[in-house]
């Protein structure tokens, strides 16, 4: 799933030409702007038609995902992944490689992950309004693109187990909620009280961050939830996102609203509290223009 992100921010001014073409001026940029979806395509045909297989189809083997990360180093010019030419062409060979990696004594931190069900479920114009469904749905599609048939559905508590901590080769998973809940009824779209079944389940392969906060929801009833997270919860840390569905829309990291916060987590002994925004645009937006999202740290690979 790919969008250009800053297509959609405040007072963007998008560039006229196509950015940085030295391998190390241009990064990690192609991931933030978006303009890779073509081009990996194109990288990825000839290993599709090799395979005699579509390439819809052939993105979901062993082989496509390998010849997806060798594409993005090519066409970065960077070594972001470990892949060989053989993965890619071979199906045989990617899943022997695969295996062979499995057995290392590595200790792989998933830093990303979230459930993304609620118990409650989200019922358009009862519980969820429709900005709110246009989240559900992107992670639906996402959670299908991926393999899980029933969506969102799919996104419990078992199959986070199942798929990342059994599944996978990750060692411990970072996991936090989201708040949003001016579109979820005024219930977060993912409760803290249902996530932390996850840590509750897993302590020593999992790591729960608090979620869902806004100064724009109250700064008073903001430190009230964190004092919640921390007493009722055991929260690790704090995950703030800039971006809210309050009126607002979203919130600066000023004196006035976010200083407070950071004040209460040095007194509650909270250490870690990472943002989804950049340290260049401080502030982002969460909403609908026409049918397209803007807004900033969308992230859809965990």
């Amino acid at each position: 799933m790919e969008f250009n992100v800053f297509e959609y921010f405040k007072d963007y001014k998008p560039p006229t030409t196509d950015g940085p073409m030295t391998p190390e001026a241009q990064g990690a940029s192609f991931f933030l702007g978006g303009p890779m979806g073509k081009r990996i395509r194109e990288q990825v045909e000839p290993y599709a038609d090799k395979a005699g297989m579509s390439r819809r189809a052939f993105f979901g083997t062993a082989s496509g995902f390998a010849a997806t990360m060798l594409a993005v180093n090519k066409i970065t010019g960077m070594q972001f992944f470990e892949v060989t030419e053989a993965e890619a062409a071979d199906q045989v060979a990617a899943k022997e490689i695969m295996i062979s990696r499995k057995a290392g004594p590595d200790f792989i931190v998933d830093v990303h992950t979230h459930i993304c069900t609620r118990k409650d479920g989200y019922i358009p114009g009862v519980n969820t309004t429709e900005k709110g469904m246009w989240f559900v749905r992107l992670l639906d599609d996402l959670g299908k693109a991926q393999g899980l048939p029933n969506g969102t559905k799919d996104m419990t508590v078992e199959n986070f187990g199942k798929l990342i901590l059994e599944g996978s080769d990750t060692s411990v998973a970072i996991f936090n909620p989201f708040g949003f809940r001016e579109d979820y009824g005024g219930k977060d779209m993912i409760p803290i009280e249902e996530q932390v079944e996850i840590r509750n389940r897993w302590p020593d392969r999992s790591v729960m961050l608090g979620g869902g906060l806004t100064p724009n929801q109250g700064l008073s009833e903001t430190l009230e939830r964190l004092h919640m997270f921390v007493e009722q919860h055991k929260i690790s840390g704090l995950k703030l996102y800039t971006f809210d569905s309050t009126p607002a829309r979203g919130w600066w990291f000023d004196e006035k609203r976010a200083y407070p916060i950071w004040e209460e987590c040095r007194k509650l002994g909270i250490k870690t509290t990472p943002t989804a925004t950049s340290a260049t645009n401080c502030r982002a937006e969460y909403g609908s223009r026409g049918n397209r999202p803007y807004g900033r740290g969308w992230k859809t690979a965990h």
